[in-house]
């Protein structure tokens, strides 16, 4: 590797690592719930996706009823991140950009809870 290769990557990592550093964080108080129900609707694909699995291959309501369970757990954490998202985003200012990251991802988790109820998977 030349002298003039490694001027340019070490260049370029150092302007990677500047531009994270640079870039804005999310507002603490929204942050982890923000972060949480984004994982909250990970582990729900996830669980539908076993579910599915599980029922395919004939398994007894009983094996199956931790996956309901964890669908109950999901439409209530919503409830309660909407909640708290109206809470904030009335009394907090944020930018354009992040009061739409946060509308976004409460929009989904609702999508999320009205299939869990649409579709029975809590019964």
């Amino acid at each position: 590797m030349g002298e003039a290769e490694f001027k340019d990557t070490r260049g370029l990592i150092g302007w990677v690592v500047h531009r994270f550093k640079k870039t804005a964080k999310l507002p603490a108080p929204l942050n982890k719930h923000y972060l949480s129900i984004n994982a909250a609707g990970l582990v729900f694909i996830a669980n539908t996706a076993i579910l599915g699995y599980r029922t395919l291959n004939n398994s007894t309501y009983p094996a199956l009823r931790i996956h309901l369970i964890l669908n109950i757990v999901y439409v209530v954490l919503t409830a309660g991140y909407i909640v708290l998202l109206g809470l904030k985003l009335w009394k907090q200012k944020n930018g354009k950009r992040r009061t739409i990251l946060y509308a976004l991802s409460g929009c989904s988790a609702l999508l999320f809870s009205a299939l869990i109820i649409g579709w029975d998977l809590y019964f």
